[in-house]
Order: structure tokens, then C-alpha cells, then sequence
């Protein structure tokens, strides 16, 4: 494994080490871009409490690992952070997390459970794409926070319907019948700050 020399920094984990789980060591502060990139040996790595940082495309393509547990330390996961991550199957966020970067769990088809545990401030649209609606379990803790277009809206009497587009997808807000006077005022093409 190659390291910075304080050991602060996990830089390249060798690509076919024969191992199924992997310690990160508790020195260790940031794992950098692609650190894991297109491994396929490592079933499970354990994240040390004192990890700040997951680098862009730290765990891109790494085919056999089967869950996800992010310390509360950690404060960003880099945008294709486990992208393609195929057999990922359960992801659990710890508190440090106030983002969820574009693409972050993107074609985790195997995922079938997500425990957001922070207060997630933002998810950015296609953080979860290509997971081909398998999430069975999504447990948030607290509010999100999202911008951009109105795309389309559909009234069902007492439920509105709100599909808002930006430049990363289309996220469906759903409002009861307690926000009926503002949502009748919103049309197609207005932008929307939508917290919740």
C-alpha cells in the first residue's frame, strides 16, 4: 500500500492484493482520487474514525466490495467516490456528511439499503443513478436541500406532485395538502428552493 510519508495519506492500494477485508490505517486522514480504482479483490474496508476525506473516484469500479460504512470524521466523499461499485449492497453515511456529490453512488445496482445518518444538506441529482430502483430501505436523518426548475407539476387534489430539474436530473417533490396555497401559484419553468 503506498502512503504519504507521515502516513496522513492513503495515495494507491495495490490492485490485485490478494486480501477480502482491508484495515485503513488510524493515521490515515484522506484517501485520494482513485486510491482503489478498479480493484476487485477486497470485500469490506474499515474507515478509521479520524478520516477526513474520500477522494474523487477513490473506490470507482471496485467490484467486489459489498458495504459501505463512512465514519463520522469524514466531512467529503469525492464526486464518483464508489461509482460502479457493483455488489455495494448496504451504505451507511455517518454525521460529518453535509453533501452527496454528483455521481457518488452512481450504478450500485446491488444497493438495497442507504442510512443517511447527517444532516445532509444537499444530494446532488444523479448521486444514486443507474440504482434501477432496488433501495428497499432509505433511512434520512434530517433536511435536504434542493434547487432548480419546475418541470412538471401534477395536482391529484390534497397531493402535489413537483418534478424539479437541474442540470443533474429530476427530483420529485411530493407536498400534502398543507402547502395547497403555494403550490397552486407555482408554474412550469419557475425555480424552486425546496428544503425539507
Amino acid at each position: 500500500v503506498l502512503y504519504n510519508k507521515n502516513k496522513t495519506s492513503l495515495i494507491r492500494y495495490p490492485r490485485k492484493k490478494e486480501v477480502e477485508s482491508y484495515n485503513v490505517p488510524t493515521t490515515v486522514t484522506e484517501i485520494k482520487d482513485k486510491a482503489f480504482y478498479d480493484n476487485d479483490t477486497i470485500q469490506r474496508v474499515e474507515f478509521p474514525e479520524g478520516l477526513l476525506r474520500i477522494g474523487n473516484e477513490a473506490f470507482f469500479s471496485y467490484n467486489n466490495l459489498v458495504e459501505v460504512e463512512i465514519p463520522d470524521s469524514v466531512t467529503e466523499l469525492g464526486e464518483l467516490a464508489f461509482c460502479d461499485c457493483v455488489n455495494v449492497k448496504k451504505i451507511i453515511l455517518g454525521t460529518g456528511i453535509s453533501e452527496l456529490k454528483y455521481f457518488v453512488f452512481r450504478y450500485c445496482h446491488a444497493l438495497n439499503e442507504v442510512t443517511i445518518n447527517s444532516d445532509i444538506t444537499t444530494i446532488n441529482g444523479n448521486a444514486f443513478s443507474g440504482v434501477e430502483g432496488n433501495v428497499k430501505t432509505l433511512n434520512v436523518g434530517e433536511n435536504v436541500t434542493l434547487y432548480g426548475w419546475v418541470m412538471k407539476k401534477r395536482d391529484l387534489g390534497g397531493l402535489v406532485f413537483i418534478d424539479l430539474r437541474d442540470k443533474t436530473g429530476i427530483t420529485q417533490l411530493v407536498c400534502n395538502d398543507s402547502l395547497l396555497e403555494i403550490t397552486d401559484k407555482i408554474k412550469t419553468e419557475f425555480v424552486l428552493y425546496a428544503k425539507g
